[in-house]
Parts: structure tokens; sequence; C-alpha cells
């Protein structure tokens, strides 16, 4: 892996269902094996959204940057998610209220 400041983590997102496995689980092992810091995007890739389980190899990030509203998984998964912060993406109210 080359030299770098930061890992964002975007692989899967909240709609997984299964484990992950094959070259994906070995990029997961590499990127919390390289001891630089990671970002997830949304949700850890390995995460289910909802309950807060791992599936197979999941990311450890340091900082979460969920979307839109706080996944139920998120919660009680903190040695995966990191720090999490919440970024509304500026919905208007009535979007907001549909969620």
């Amino acid at each position: 892996m080359a030299a770098s400041d930061v890992i964002v983590d975007g692989l899967f997102g909240i709609g997984l269902q299964r484990p992950i496995s094959g070259v994906y689980a070995e990029m997961i092992q590499v990127a919390n094996n390289s001891q630089v810091p990671i970002l997830a995007l949304d949700i850890p890739s390995g995460l289910h959204a909802d309950t807060g389980m791992p599936q197979g190899e999941t990311i450890k990030a340091a900082v979460t940057a969920t979307f839109i509203a706080e996944k139920n998984g998120l919660i009680n998964a903190a040695s995966y998610t990191g720090k999490i912060i919440l970024c509304n993406l500026q919905l208007p109210d009535h979007i907001m209220e549909l969620i």
C-alpha cells in the first residue's frame, strides 16, 4: 500500500447483508493493519447497519461520517466506528420529517 495520511472506506454501505470475504476481506485487513487513520463513509464496511454486529472482516474506523440520520448499528459499535459525525446534508425539514 502506498504511504498515505488517511484511508477512506466506502467499500460497502448500509445494504450489506452477508459476511465480507475474498479480496474485499483482504483489503479490510490491510487497511486495519496499516496504522493509518480510517474515515468510514456512512458506516464502516462489514458492520451491519441495523445490529452493529460485524459481518466477517470489518473496518475499524477512527471516524465515521454518517449521512442524513444515525444508523442503529452505530450506537454500540464504538470499536468499529470511532468518533461518529452526523452529516445531515442540509436537507429541507419536509424531507427530514419522512425519515
